[in-house]
């Protein structure tokens, strides 16, 4: 058997337009004409930026002959609404790329939209429809919300930094003010308790108070912060009763020297 093939006059357009990466690809046959689109794009624009939309138009059934290809862009909101619209034609002889911006309104809301493109050529019976969906988002110091995502880490960088060296100073210049080893091993502990009280009622008073406090003491001497137990002269004993008299007689409240506070609570400084 003698089989004979005719070929009729075919078209094929294919077009493809791409804003990033991952395609939507539709498929439309019509006789003697069929097309492929390839839709492509980033999921997140600020409002107010430029939306970029990569084109290319590849004519294989006529290669030597222009073909009138009509693109219509739509962009649609989460109602159906139409916000933005472009049609335009392009004649494609073997292959023709551009790319076209649309300019997204500052006045369009954050939230989900849908661009579609429509592709129409001669001969064409059944359109060629693709769509892409994308979110518009809130714009900060100029960029979109998104775009500051890999830089926060980064930003957190200098306050950790600082914190970190804080933290670390506190606690040196903590071991360091309770650092007692000038006095003889018999008294160091008592100098070590009296600083632990002393301390404490700074976090209740403040400066101003603890100086006024430790004036009315007989045998205690601070230094001139008021941090560090400088001489004990007499009974420790008599020396925390006293503490805790003068900080009751002045502040009108009892003290708990049992629990320490955290070293979140920000010390007290003036009262």
């Amino acid at each position: 058997m003698k089989i004979k093939y005719t070929m009729r006059y075919i078209a094929v357009v294919c077009a493809v337009v791409t804003i990033s990466c991952m395609p939507v690809l539709v498929f439309a046959q019509a006789g003697s004409v069929s097309s492929t689109i390839s839709i492509t794009g980033s999921e997140r624009v600020a409002a107010g930026d430029t939306l970029p939309v990569n084109i290319q138009l590849l004519n294989f059934g006529t290669p030597g002959e222009n073909v009138d290809v009509s693109l219509n862009f739509v962009v649609r909101n989460e109602l159906q609404e139409i916000v933005l619209n472009r049609t335009e034609t392009v004649a494609v002889q073997t292959t023709a790329s551009f790319t076209r911006y649309f300019q997204i309104p500052k006045s369009l809301n954050p939230g989900h939209y849908v661009l579609n493109l429509d592709v129409n050529y001669r001969n064409q019976k059944f359109p060629a429809i693709a769509e892409q969906r994308f979110i518009v988002e809130r714009q900060f110091l100029g960029y979109g919300i998104s775009k500051w995502y890999p830089a926060v880490p980064f930003g957190l960088v200098p306050f950790v930094y600082i914190f970190l060296k804080r933290r670390r100073r506190e606690k040196y210049q903590s071991v360091a003010d309770r650092d007692y080893s000038h006095v003889p091993e018999q008294d160091r502990t008592n100098y070590e308790i009296i600083h632990d009280i002393v301390n404490l009622l700074h976090y209740h008073v403040g400066d101003k108070k603890i100086r006024e406090i430790a004036a009315h003491i007989p045998g205690l001497i601070l230094n001139q912060s008021n941090s560090h137990v400088q001489k004990i002269d007499g009974s420790m004993e008599r020396i925390i009763s006293q503490l805790i008299h003068e900080y009751e007689t002045i502040m009108g409240k009892r003290v708990n020297i049992i629990s320490q506070p955290s070293f979140k609570k920000k010390r007290v400084q003036t009262h």
